[in-house]
């Protein structure tokens, strides 16, 4: 298990690193702040950062304050969620808007895939059986929101938009408002499943290997 999740914690830092770069094409420093703002307003490096924090702690300092708290089933289970949610709505919505090529095609794959199979592997072998509740999938809805309400005001101010389907300028106020609603209900349903999925295991394995 330790050494799972420090390969993966590595990968994972490794890979937001590469995309920091190559998203980074700025050289003034107000345009880099600008850049730098945009690179963590996308949801998929919000939680790439999750998966990176969610591997490194426990592998690093289990027994640390913050290695206790990533160990535990219900952070464990909201950056599994949201990694799924993320490779989800980017293999349907996003994946044929554009073509990576080179190095950015090989980091999408890492950031949309390879990551959040990873994340998911990990919920399934190591993390503790038995430990969530129904509450907890509501409770995982507060970072998504908060997400959805930074964009807008972010977007308000900036006019960066960083998903076709939040964009208030083309869109408008209430498709975009609609859109973010379905989201939620996107994160409400894959948390109540991982819920309902981690009773199931309980009764046959209690504990994680």
């Amino acid at each position: 298990m330790t050494l799972y999740r420090r390969v993966f914690a590595v990968l994972a830092w490794i890979t937001l690193g590469i995309q920091y770069g190559l998203f980074l094409k700025a050289l003034t420093l107000a345009a880099i702040l600008d850049r730098t703002v945009e690179y963590v307003s996308y949801f998929t490096i919000v939680t790439n950062f999750l998966i990176a924090l969610a591997f490194s702690a426990p592998a690093l300092a289990p027994e640390s304050k913050a290695g206790r708290w990533w160990s535990a089933a219900s952070p464990r289970g909201a950056v599994t969620v949201f990694a799924l949610v993320v490779m989800i709505i980017y293999h349907l919505l996003l994946r044929a808007l554009w073509h990576p090529e080179g190095l950015q095609l090989i980091n999408d794959y890492m950031l949309h895939y390879v990551m959040p199979i990873a994340m998911l592997t990990d919920w399934l072998a190591f993390t503790p059986r038995g430990g969530l509740r129904w509450r907890d999938a509501v409770a995982w809805l507060v970072v998504p929101t908060v997400y959805g309400g930074w964009t807008l005001a972010h977007g308000a101010v900036s006019g960066f938009y960083p998903y076709p389907f939040m964009d208030v300028a083309k869109l408008g106020y209430p498709e975009v408002l609609l859109n973010m609603a379905g989201l939620v209900l996107g994160f409400l349903l894959p948390g109540l499943l991982l819920v309902r999925l981690d009773g199931l295991l309980a009764r046959i394995r209690p504990q994680a290997a």
